[in-house]
């Protein structure tokens, strides 16, 4: 078409190339991506969506410590023409990349999910891809076992140990400080609801703890309360280096705190405020222990407050949509708690609490090869105890729940809370029980 003698662009043909130069105008023009995290208020601190950048609130300052400390994302899977997959080197999986896989519903997440990119067929069988690299594997364990100190394995190791060779004095106030702590740790996250970091770009090591929110850190809670419980506790009574109990008990608290960076399951402002908030309860229950300790020993009703007041904290948990992730860890908590107290409260009537005034007081120093495999040897004896208790306890449980509340018990159904609180708190109310009492009451008759 010719008008006045010039070519004349079809109508059609000029708006898409006018749409198309906009878009790529726009495309240029668009201002890169932030790598820092952005987030939005808790609706609990007034409705509103405005975005606020924070401080220590970064996911590519975790992502830079875990690049320091050797760990890096897996080559991502590209595929070719023929149908193979091949890896590209220094490549990991962005956002277009996770948006193609299978990604779990995550209350902890910002940005893509954390998915297990994707799985593949060897042989028949579904093998599931390494989705990070530790090029330092002296850091991979030591921080691996950092994050075990406030896992469930490790309650699993340390309350042994505390019933058969640590002070019941201290390990008394531990118990106290570590409930309410946690407690009010777990129900902070359900609250605030702050995401964890996001993957990209950090490698998240730990795919079990995405259901859960990150704010604040109940491994830096735990990983500051129980160290320090026991060097308050035992400073002015017994006889030991004060400047080395003070270096390990903060060698603690940092080696787990830089094992969730490292993990890459917290921002470092996620540390600062379990340390923080740890700290300032430890300031305001520390005064009030020895009344609590004195009550739980010895008043007549003290295990019914203890088990009321913890099914009724168990009930007003603060729970996302009925059913959350951290609630089966504060039930468990709660539950080891109130067998723990209840055991003391049993031992005291039966007159083998002799710290109930005052601690045994002595000297702490390195045991002999006699006396270490006697430690030993009652570690061993009140860790099978456990075991065998919680296992007897948990299948019991099982079964009378299920013919109780007419119900099949799975997966989905243990996550009621008319089945999971009776299931946790019951198993580790029995469990713990049953470790602090009859434990020292063998231990009492064999003389050891």
């Amino acid at each position: 078409m010719y008008a006045h003698g010039r070519p004349v662009r079809p109508m059609n043909n000029l708006l898409l190339a006018t749409r198309t130069y906009t878009t790529h105008r726009q495309v240029e023009e668009k201002p890169p991506k932030r790598a820092n995290m952005k987030m939005t208020w808790p609706k609990i601190f007034g409705s509103s969506s405005e975005s606020n950048s924070l401080p220590l609130y970064d996911a590519c300052t975790v992502a830079r410590l875990q690049r320091f400390f050797g760990l890096y994302p897996a080559p991502s899977p590209v595929v070719s023409k023929n149908g193979r997959s091949s890896l590209t080197n220094g490549t990991s999986n962005g956002p277009s990349a996770s948006a193609s896989q299978d990604k779990p519903a995550e209350n902890g997440t910002v940005g893509p999910a954390g998915s297990e990119h994707g799985s593949s067929l060897k042989n028949g069988s579904r093998v599931k891809p390494k989705y990070y690299v530790a090029h330092n594997k002296w850091w991979f364990y030591l921080f691996s076992m950092g994050a075990t100190l406030g896992d469930d394995v490790f309650y699993f190791m340390i309350f042994p140990m505390a019933a058969a060779n640590l002070s019941w004095w201290a390990t008394r106030r531990m118990v106290i400080i570590w409930g309410i702590c946690m407690y009010i740790g777990q129900a902070s996250k359900e609250l605030l609801k702050w995401p964890r970091p996001s993957e990209p770009p950090v490698v998240r090591l730990e795919r079990r703890y995405f259901m859960e929110y990150g704010m604040p850190s109940t491994h830096a809670m735990v990983g500051t309360l129980m160290p320090f419980t026991y060097l308050a506790a035992t400073w002015n009574h017994y006889e030991y280096s004060h400047t080395l109990g003070a270096l390990l008990a903060c060698s603690w608290t940092l080696l787990v705190c830089f094992s969730r960076l490292y993990k890459g399951m917290h921002f470092v402002l996620d540390l600062v405020v379990g340390v923080t908030l740890t700290a300032i309860l430890m300031l305001f229950i520390w005064p009030w222990l020895d009344v609590i300790d004195h009550f739980i020993l010895t008043h007549p009703q003290a295990p019914l407050v203890i088990i009321s007041s913890a099914v009724f904290l168990c009930i007003c948990y603060p729970s996302q949509n009925g059913v959350a992730a951290t609630r089966a860890d504060t039930i468990t908590i709660l539950g080891s708690v109130s067998g723990i107290l209840c055991g003391f409260w049993f031992l005291h009537r039966s007159g083998m609490v002799p710290d109930v005034a005052e601690p045994l007081g002595g000297a702490i120093a390195w045991p002999g090869w006699g006396a270490a495999g006697i430690m030993l040897l009652k570690y061993a004896f009140s860790q099978v105890l456990a075991v065998v208790v919680y296992l007897f306890t948990r299948a019991v449980l099982l079964q009378a729940i299920a013919v109780i509340f007419n119900t099949e018990i799975n997966e989905n159904t243990k996550k009621l809370l008319f089945v999971e609180l009776p299931y946790r708190y019951i198993t580790f109310l029995v469990l713990l029980f049953n470790l602090y009492v009859v434990s020292p009451l063998v231990f009492a008759k064999l003389g050891v």
